[in-house]
């Protein structure tokens, strides 16, 4: 019966290291998660930052145009309704096709 108790503790033994390592994996994997999904967030919040500036920028850019347009019509009125008669009837023919 020797042999059996020194199989049990043999048994019991190798449980106790199994269940150890296992609370070991669990416990890296869930650091790891954590390191992911706080990389993850990091990254998203740039590309939220990027995108915000990135459409910041085209406002600007949208505004100073519209500014310039402004401008021009008011210092050639004749050339701008000439440019806008040109636009409609082009867009006419197109259209029509």
């Amino acid at each position: 019966m020797s042999s059996t108790a020194s199989s049990n503790d043999d048994v019991a033994e190798l449980r106790r290291e199994i269940s150890r390592l296992s609370g070991l994996v669990s416990d890296m994997a869930q650091t790891r998660y954590a390191k992911v999904k706080d990389q993850a967030a990091g990254v998203a919040q740039e590309v939220v930052d990027r995108g915000s500036e990135l459409g910041e920028e085209a406002y600007r850019r949208a505004s100073a145009m519209e500014r310039e347009v402004e401008r021009s019509i008011r210092d050639r009125p004749l050339t701008a309704v000439a440019l806008a008669a040109t636009a409609g009837y082009l867009l006419g023919l197109f259209s029509r096709r």
